[in-house]
């Protein structure tokens, strides 16, 4: 999510464009610009699952607050086992895998790795 402290990445670009929306090639006008919004492997990584929440959504989900979650993956209880992946700057938690490891007791257990 773009911040007000940030400023936004761009890039000027001569490119021709496919527009997955409308099945249309776009070619951008001289000097147009764009602002980066990840990879092509974060989205394809993101789109492999329709499962993957905002921290917020997660926290709602299970009873917890957001400050919680993110406590616990800046401390690295929460990892990639649990579900946590990043795009870019985002964070979003794969919720089948993070649930299941919530219903398994694994965060109740200081060292307990989910697997």
């Amino acid at each position: 999510m773009p911040t007000t402290k940030k400023s936004h990445l761009t890039v000027n670009s001569s490119c021709v464009l496919y527009d997955w929306c409308t099945g249309r090639v776009l070619r951008p006008y001289a000097s147009a610009r764009f602002e980066v919004l990840g990879s092509i492997e974060e989205y394809e990584r993101a789109a492999q699952t329709d499962q993957l929440l905002s921290v917020n959504e997660t926290a709602r989900r299970v009873g917890l607050k957001p400050k919680t979650l993110y406590n616990q993956i800046e401390n690295g209880r929460i990892g990639a086992e649990h579900g946590l992946v990043r795009l870019g700057r985002n964070v979003r938690l794969d919720f089948q895998k993070y649930r299941l490891c919530v219903e398994r007791g694994d965060f109740a257990e200081s060292e307990s790795p989910c697997t």
